[in-house]
């Protein structure tokens, strides 16, 4: 199996690589409201914060491959 079989695996209809890069998305934008949603009230814990940040780079990092070596 290459690369390239897995970059285009169907996910929910959808290549494998576009799934990754739409939650390396998801978690970079639920890494950025963290502190948006504590700023207005919200009892959200930093730790969160980074957790999600390092979740979307690990994220992006496997989309990138995908993309690149496919």
């Amino acid at each position: 199996m290459s690369v390239a079989d897995v970059a285009y695996y169907g996910v929910f209809g959808e290549p494998l690589f576009k799934a990754v890069g739409l939650a390396a998305a998801a978690a970079f934008l639920s890494a950025a409201s963290v502190p948006l949603l504590n700023r207005r009230g919200g009892r959200i814990p930093l730790k969160y914060h980074s957790r999600l940040a390092w979740t979307g780079l690990l994220l992006a990092a496997v989309h990138i491959g995908l993309v690149f070596f496919s």
